[in-house]
Parts: structure tokens; C-alpha cells; sequence
């Protein structure tokens, strides 16, 4: 019993990552993250935080971003898009 709970309570976390991510995401894509700070501000966490996830977002998924003073956001500089699927691949 003890096991099945914390079993559920990593998917539960793994499925807010995840949520996060794609929302960083759709706010890089559309322009509209703001400085770090309003960045952090949006995904309620740290600013830390948003660098970690950029990181993670540069290094880990190979997109390549980057701020952008004109725009006020992160932006893709490449068209690379992010995708995130599970299950067995083909």
C-alpha cells in the first residue's frame, strides 16, 4: 500500500513537470515570457528555477533559445519544436 502511494505520487510530480515544460514552452514559442523575473513569476518558482529549466530545455532537448531584448522573451532561434511523447518506440 505504502509503495502503490509513493508509485502515485511520482506520476502525479512527473505529470506536473511535464505540464510545466510544455507550458514554458508555449510561452517561448509565442514570445511571451518576459525577463527572468516575470518568467519566474508566471511559473510561480524561483528564478533559479527557470534558468534550471531553460538549461534543461537547451542541453537536454537540443533547442537552441535564447532572451531576446527586442522581443522582452525567450525565443527559439532555430526551428527545432519540442516534443514530448511516451510509449514504446516503433
Amino acid at each position: 500500500m505504502y509503495q502503490k502511494n509513493i508509485q502515485q505520487n511520482k506520476l502525479a510530480l512527473m505529470k506536473i513537470e511535464i505540464s510545466l515544460i510544455q507550458y514554458l514552452d508555449f510561452l517561448i514559442q509565442r514570445q511571451a515570457t518576459g525577463n527572468p523575473k516575470a518568467l519566474a513569476d508566471k511559473l510561480q518558482m524561483s528564478e533559479r528555477n527557470v534558468y534550471r529549466y531553460l538549461e534543461y530545455l537547451k542541453a537536454d532537448c537540443g533547442l537552441d533559445l535564447d532572451y531576446s531584448d527586442s522581443q522582452q522573451s525567450y525565443v527559439y532561434t532555430t526551428h527545432k519544436q519540442f516534443e514530448f511523447r511516451l510509449g514504446k518506440k516503433s
